[in-house]
């Protein structure tokens, strides 16, 4: 059946959905070698198809799993081509230059897929996001941060609800003692940064214990918000034993190699 697939699949009449069904079919089987054939096939049979560039997309994915790197990436400059606005292929393709030890070239193509003129849409919008926030960490990496801080502000400007962009902008104007701390930028001023900045770096911000709690219950509320822990874990009511010293147990994603961690 895989055989009468592959063959068929090739057919110039077969469809895009049924192209990703039947590869994904494959894959699922361990089959991801084939998989790839499917799609190189299809894309060969298939020059002018207005799709074609999502078709290069799926095939570069599945090429970098299998660790072609560098198929995985003419592929992404395929899709490119055919779709310029197309900024999925801007992302994934950077991501693969800084694995292959590019970083300008990483830098180079996730500029040239922010700074694109777009049309609106959510879609858009996220990837312009992801892109500005990776732009902004490989700054950081090199030491950039002035290009870094750039790039955390036009992308809360762009998305200021975004959490984790706010925490690297507002620790980075600290790092490099940035004043005011709390610089406003489109759409987001400084007393709702103010409101939410990260207790790590309310911490190194004032010395105010009143302000420092709040600042740590806020962000526990904000984080836990919508959570329900299973019954079975809320031990808040269960009754403190006799007899026995106190036990206290630390729980957090940072008990490894990390800052957090060799503090605890």
């Amino acid at each position: 059946n895989r055989r009468e697939m592959s063959e068929e699949i090739t057919i110039q009449s077969v469809d895009l959905p049924r192209l990703v069904h039947a590869a994904s079919i494959l894959v699922e089987a361990g089959q991801r070698d084939e998989a790839i054939g499917l799609y190189a096939s299809w894309v060969a049979a298939h020059e002018g198809h207005p799709l074609r560039f999502a078709a290069l997309f799926n095939l570069s994915t599945l090429r970098s799993e299998a660790g072609d790197a560098a198929g995985a990436m003419e592929a992404l400059r395929a899709a490119i081509h055919l779709n310029p606005d197309f900024l999925g292929a801007y992302i994934n393709l950077g991501r693969l230059l800084e694995q292959a030890k590019d970083p300008e070239g990483a830098l180079k193509t996730w500029y040239a897929g922010v700074d694109r003129p777009l049309v609106v849409t959510g879609t858009a919008v996220g990837h312009v996001v992801t892109a500005l926030k990776q732009i902004a960490r490989l700054h950081m990496e090199r030491e950039e941060q002035a290009q870094a801080e750039r790039a955390l502000a036009r992308c809360l400007s762009i998305a200021p609800h975004e959490d984790d962009a706010l925490e690297q902008y507002l620790a980075l104007r600290m790092r490099e003692w940035q004043r005011p701390v709390l610089q406003p930028v489109e759409g987001l001023d400084g007393k709702a940064m103010l409101a939410r900045l990260h207790p790590l770096s309310v911490a190194a911000f004032t010395d105010d214990p009143y302000f420092q709690l709040a600042s740590t219950h806020a962000y526990a509320r904000r984080v836990t918000a919508g959570l329900v822990p299973p019954r079975d874990c809320d031990r808040r009511d269960a009754p403190i034993e006799a007899g026995r010293r106190l036990r206290v147990g630390y729980l957090s994603s940072d008990l490894r190699d990390h800052a957090i961690g060799y503090l605890m």
